[in-house]
């Protein structure tokens, strides 16, 4: 009887093919490391070459197509030539900078990027370069000659889908699903009301703009990466994602005002936002937070993400978390 591989949806690469068969493209002499960092979203390796150190992210099969991951290095590039702190991708020695990897639950794909030098760390000083880098990222894009095809982190993305993916861990918790789709239809309301699909207001975003994807260096220098998720949308959402993250974190309400503050001060001071922006940042908010419940429902089962930790603990921490936001800073949608 013929065997077949088990099918799979998730497979752990080896290094040392990895090695061989991919990093031996680039133009790298001395490999001394490569070693599994995390598995997310796509899986990330750190590459030593030598003393320089570079990062490896191979894509999950499935979730951006080639087009999604040419698109982000086409961002990135242009970004770099303008001086940007970004972390960017490495040619290889054919001038390419994608290779595809036969895996065994499908194509995907693998880039090399610059190393993000530095760490993961937050004050009013930081946060305030950090906003000036996130406003200086919107006002550079919108000087793009050219659209790149990239999907948006419209209405339907960031609600519709994830209100989808979470119902079926849902039913049994019919209170908590008939309040996410009725906050929903109010929240879409009110983005519609107070913001046009249109620029300066719309526009190419980062879509993950959190502190954990900034890295400060001495002297506080700073590097951005992790573009993964961008596309097209309310540059209001993009900021918003800071603050949702920094308040799911940070029990402190003053020290959140402070760095919050600082944030959006060195924003404005390379893109002023309008008043309107400014209000649907608490709405989006909890888009953010709906959105969150949707990926981890969406992806749960695909290695990234176990269903396991999906269970009511999960579900009481988000809901709670989404309920006293609206309860608190956007009373008008309840």
């Amino acid at each position: 009887m013929k065997q077949t591989v088990f099918p799979v949806h998730y497979s752990m690469l080896s290094l040392d093919a990895l090695i061989e068969r991919v990093l031996k493209n680039y133009n790298l002499k001395n490999i001394t490391e490569c070693r599994f960092l995390n598995k997310g979203l796509n899986d990330t390796y750190l590459v030593k070459n030598g003393k320089v150190e570079y990062i490896l992210r191979v894509y999950r099969s499935g979730w951006r197509t080639k087009r999604d991951v040419e698109a982000e290095i086409e961002l990135l590039n242009y970004l770099h030539r303008k001086k940007v702190p970004v972390s960017r991708p490495v040619r290889r020695k054919d001038g390419k900078y994608l290779q595809m990897i036969n895996a065994p639950e499908g194509r995907r794909y693998a880039v090399l990027f610059s190393f993000a030098v530095g760490n993961v760390s937050m004050d009013t000083e930081k946060a305030y370069r950090y906003g000036k880098l996130a406003g200086t990222i919107h006002a550079l894009t919108d000087q793009y000659p050219k659209e790149i095809k990239r999907f948006h982190l419209d209405l339907n993305h960031l609600l519709d889908e994830p209100l989808g993916n979470a119902a079926p861990f849902l039913a049994h918790r019919t209170d908590d699903l008939d309040y996410l789709r009725g906050v929903s239809e109010k929240l879409k309301a009110k983005i519609r009301q107070l913001l046009p699909v249109t620029s300066p207001s719309y526009g190419i975003c980062h879509g993950d703009l959190h502190h954990g994807n900034v890295h400060f260096a001495d002297e506080n220098e700073l590097t951005i990466f992790d573009f993964d998720c961008w596309g097209y949308g309310w540059r209001a959402y993009d900021i918003s994602v800071f603050y949702w993250n920094y308040c799911l974190g940070e029990k402190d309400e003053k020290k959140r005002n402070r760095i919050w503050s600082s944030y959006r001060k060195g924003y404005r001071e390379v893109r002023p936002y309008s008043r309107a922006e400014l209000k649907a940042i608490k709405y989006f908010v909890a888009i953010r937070h709906i959105w969150l419940i949707g990926l981890h429902t969406g992806l749960a089962g695909s290695g990234a993400f176990a269903s396991g930790f999906l269970n009511d603990g999960y579900f009481d921490f988000h809901m709670n978390f989404l309920r006293e936001w609206i309860k608190e800073k956007c009373p008008d949608i309840e």
